[in-house]
């Protein structure tokens, strides 16, 4: 295994700063075309005059919770995590045979250059995610929270909802946002907990309430052994000031 990521990572398509700027233009021209003819069509944003739906703004649908309609983007983020999933296991399955001719070379270097490039709206939804656009932007918020709702698992998937959850830590949750990470967390701890697992339980003193605590001690008593050590270990924040445990 070693031995194949040591490899993809020798393999060159150009500079690196020409492969990030493609790469961004890929995205931009993607998003550009999904946002024009969807959810934002060809409106200019009301809060902010001037900016075009191709600028990445959310507020042509209000967020539900906060007195509106609400956009979906459940269906986007699974059309994301498939697509990148059957990348990653084109690259996998063209190395088994990259050594056979020059053919099959090729074939896995193009696995590799269409993975490595890849971006679709979702790449231009995170990019736009921080601290100030969950404040005021409530699109943004929705497109966070059915991120983690759809708990996506892909290449680096961990990584990105880390720092989801870390820009979450300091805000007000309405009562649905709470839910969704109720419903994540107690899902981690019955089918595997991941990487991002103790950032979701560092949410837990903000969130919980009696009925999630009560799952969470029913599971600990669980007869599975790794569901309990998982359900302990998310009871433990459960008396925890949000500060505490970091």
């Amino acid at each position: 295994m070693s031995a194949f990521f040591s490899a993809m990572q020798r393999v060159k398509f150009g500079s690196a700063e020409g492969r990030r700027a493609a790469r961004g233009r890929n995205g931009k021209t993607r998003f550009t075309v999904w946002a024009r003819s969807g959810l934002a069509a060809a409106q200019r944003c009301h809060h902010r005059p001037g900016r075009l739906p191709s600028d990445v703004c959310f507020c042509s649908v209000s967020y539900i919770g906060y007195g509106g309609a609400m956009s979906d983007f459940k269906s986007q983020i699974a059309r994301h995590r498939d697509k990148l999933n059957e990348l990653h296991e084109r690259i996998h399955s063209t190395f088994k045979e990259r050594d056979r001719s020059e053919a099959h070379k090729r074939t896995w270097e193009d696995a590799c250059s269409d993975f490595h490039s890849f971006r679709s709206e979702i790449n231009s939804f995170m990019d736009e995610v921080s601290s100030k656009r969950l404040s005021e932007d409530t699109q943004t918020r929705q497109f966070v929270f059915d991120f983690l709702s759809v708990d996506p698992i892909y290449s680096r998937s961990g990584y990105e909802k880390e720092n989801l959850l870390r820009l979450l830590k300091p805000l007000e949750l309405i009562d649905e946002e709470k839910e969704v990470l109720r419903q994540t967390i107690l899902r981690r701890i019955r089918n595997g907990a991941l990487r991002e697992f103790r950032r979701f339980c560092q949410l837990i003193p903000k969130i919980k309430n009696e009925a999630f605590v009560s799952e969470l001690r029913k599971e600990a008593k669980s007869t599975d052994a790794q569901i309990q050590r998982r359900a302990a270990f998310a009871l433990e924040y459960v008396a925890e000031k949000p500060s505490s445990k970091n």
